[in-house]
C-alpha cells in the first residue's frame, strides 16, 4: 500500500515538473526503465504532456495575436508628412516630387571675360587716356532657384553677385492658366521688349547685345499677363512696371511717375521641322513716364569692358515712347535676325546755362543692327515657342572623345543716332565678328572682334573717333 501511495506521489511530482519544465520531456522512459511506474501510467503521462503543450501553443498564438491587434489599435501607421522627391539632371539639377504636385530646379552661370582694347587718339582726347587699355571681369555671376506649386503657382529667385553686391535680377511669382488671359507673373523681371533682350545672355549669339540695347527696359517691378496663340505660332505679353532699384524697391510707386506701360507680340509665319525652318516677326511697345521730368541715353560699343562713347547728357523729358520692330529667319545652320528702335520724346526742353536759350523739343532717336550666323558643324539655333525668343544650343556630338562640339561664325553691323532737335548725343557705328564653340549644351567659348567708329556731330570737337576690341568670354551655365 506505502509503495503504491508513493508511486503516485511521484507521478504527481513528475507532472508538475513536465507542465512548468518542458526540458523533462522524455523523463517517463527513465522511470519506465527503472520500474518506477507501468507502461500504462507512462503513455498516460505523454498524452497528458501533449495535451499540455497543444494547450500552451493556442495560448501563445492568441497572446501574440492580441498584443499584435493591441499594436496596431494604439499606434496606426504614420501617413508621410512630405513627399518623396526624385532629382534627376536636364540641363541642370531638377527636383520633383513622386507625387508630381511640387519640382524645383537649381542652376547659375558664370561668365568670365577678357578683353583687349585699342583706341585712336581722337577718341582717347573726348573719353580719356584708360579707354585705351584691356582687362578682365566677371560679367555675370549668378545662381537661381525656380520650381512649380501644384498645378498653376511657379516662382522664381535668380540674383546676380558679378559686382560684389547682390542685385535682383528674375525674382517673381507666376499664376497660370487664369480665364480669358492665360498667365499672371508679378515680381521683378524683364518687361517684354525686344527679341534679343528677351534671349537670355546664355543664348545670345555674341558676347554683348547690340548698341541699341539702349533702348530696351530691360528689368523692373510690375504685374505682367502673357499667353501663347494659334498652336504656339504666337505670342503676346503685356504690363504695367515702375523704375525699381537692384533689390526690386520703387519709390515713386503711388504717385505714378515713374510708371511704365509695356507690350509685345510675335508671330511665326514660317514653323516646320521643330524651329530648324522658320520666320520670326515680331513688334514690341512700352511708354514711360520720367520720375524726374528728366531723361538721357549714352550707350557703349558693343565692348562692356569700356566706357560709353556717345551721350545726350540730362535734359528735360516729361515722358518717352519706343517702339522696336524685330525679324528673325532659320534654315538649318544658316539664321538672319535684325531689329529696328525708334524713341519718340515727349515734352522736351533743350539744357542751357542760359535760361532764355532753352527750347522745347521732340527729338526722335534711332538704332538697328542686323547679322547673320552659321553652324559650321550643321546644328540650328534652338527657338522656343512659348516665349517668343531663342534659346539652348545643343552640339550634335558634345565635345569629347567622339565629338567637337558645336562651331558657329556670325556677323553683325549696328548704327545708333542719339543726335535730334539741338540734343548732341553722337552716332555710333559697330561692326562686330565673333567665333563661339559650344562644347556641350552648359558650355561654350566666344571670341569676338568689334571696330566702333563714333561720329560726335558737334563742330566744337574733333568729329570722329575709333576704337579696336578683341574679347574672349568661358561661359558655364545650367
Amino acid at each position: 500500500m506505502n509503495q503504491r501511495f508513493n508511486t503516485i506521489i511521484a507521478i504527481a511530482v513528475f507532472m508538475g515538473i513536465f507542465c512548468s519544465i518542458p526540458a523533462f520531456a522524455g523523463l517517463e522512459d527513465i522511470l519506465y526503465e527503472k520500474g518506477t511506474i507501468t507502461d500504462i501510467e507512462r503513455n498516460k503521462i505523454k498524452a497528458d504532456q501533449e495535451k499540455t503543450d497543444a494547450k500552451a501553443g493556442e495560448k501563445e498564438a492568441k497572446l501574440r495575436k492580441a498584443i499584435a491587434e493591441d499594436a496596431q489599435t494604439a499606434k496606426p501607421e504614420k501617413k508621410k508628412e512630405y513627399p518623396d522627391m526624385n532629382s534627376h539632371w536636364k540641363g541642370g539639377l531638377q527636383f520633383k516630387s513622386a507625387d508630381g504636385n511640387l519640382e524645383f530646379k537649381v542652376g547659375g552661370r558664370i561668365q568670365h571675360d577678357f578683353a583687349h582694347i585699342e583706341a585712336n587718339n581722337t577718341l582717347k582726347g573726348q573719353v580719356g587716356d584708360d579707354i585705351d587699355t584691356g582687362g578682365t571681369e566677371f560679367r555675370r555671376m549668378r545662381m537661381y532657384m525656380d520650381g512649380r506649386l501644384y498645378d498653376n503657382v511657379t516662382w522664381k529667385n535668380q540674383v546676380d553677385f558679378a559686382d560684389g553686391v547682390v542685385a535682383f535680377k528674375d525674382v517673381y511669382i507666376g499664376i497660370h492658366n487664369l480665364p480669358g488671359v492665360g498667365n499672371l507673373r508679378v515680381g521683378h523681371m524683364k518687361e517684354p521688349f525686344g527679341l534679343e533682350m528677351i534671349t537670355s545672355s546664355n543664348h545670345i549669339t555674341f558676347m554683348e547685345r547690340s548698341q541699341t540695347n539702349i533702348f530696351d527696359p530691360e528689368r523692373n517691378t510690375g504685374a505682367m499677363f502673357y499667353n501663347t496663340g494659334l498652336k504656339n505660332r504666337m505670342t503676346w505679353a503685356a504690363g504695367v512696371f515702375l523704375d525699381s532699384g537692384d533689390q526690386g524697391e520703387s519709390f515713386n510707386a503711388l504717385t505714378g511717375e515713374a510708371t511704365h506701360f509695356t507690350a509685345r507680340i510675335t508671330a511665326l509665319p514660317l514653323y516646320e521641322d521643330k524651329g530648324k525652318r522658320l520666320i520670326h516677326l515680331g513688334v514690341s511697345a512700352t511708354h514711360r513716364e520720367n520720375p524726374e521730368d528728366e531723361m538721357r541715353l549714352r550707350a557703349r560699343p558693343e565692348v562692356h569692358l569700356t566706357d560709353r562713347l556717345i551721350n545726350t547728357d540730362h535734359f528735360t523729358a516729361k515722358s518717352e515712347n519706343r517702339i522696336k520692330l524685330e525679324s528673325a529667319v532659320i534654315f538649318g545652320p544658316f539664321s538672319i535676325q535684325g531689329e529696328y528702335d525708334q524713341s519718340f520724346v515727349r515734352d522736351g526742353v533743350t539744357q542751357a546755362d542760359d535760361p532764355e536759350s532753352r527750347l522745347e523739343i521732340t527729338p526722335n532717336f534711332s538704332g538697328f543692327y542686323m547679322y547673320g550666323s552659321y553652324f559650321l558643324t550643321g546644328e540650328s539655333r534652338a527657338y522656343k515657342t512659348k516665349s517668343g525668343a531663342f534659346t539652348q544650343v545643343k552640339p550634335k556630338k558634345n565635345f569629347g572623345k567622339d565629338g567637337i562640339g558645336a562651331w558657329e561664325v556670325a556677323a553683325r553691323y549696328s548704327h545708333l543716332d542719339l543726335t535730334d532737335s539741338g540734343i548732341v548725343g553722337g552716332k555710333m557705328d559697330n561692326i562686330t565678328v565673333g567665333l563661339n564653340w559650344y562644347l556641350n549644351p552648359n558650355s561654350r567659348l566666344m571670341l569676338n572682334y568689334v571696330k566702333s567708329q563714333v561720329d560726335f556731330t558737334n563742330p566744337s570737337i574733333a568729329k570722329e573717333g575709333n576704337m579696336d576690341a578683341v574679347m574672349t568670354r568661358f561661359q558655364v551655365n545650367f
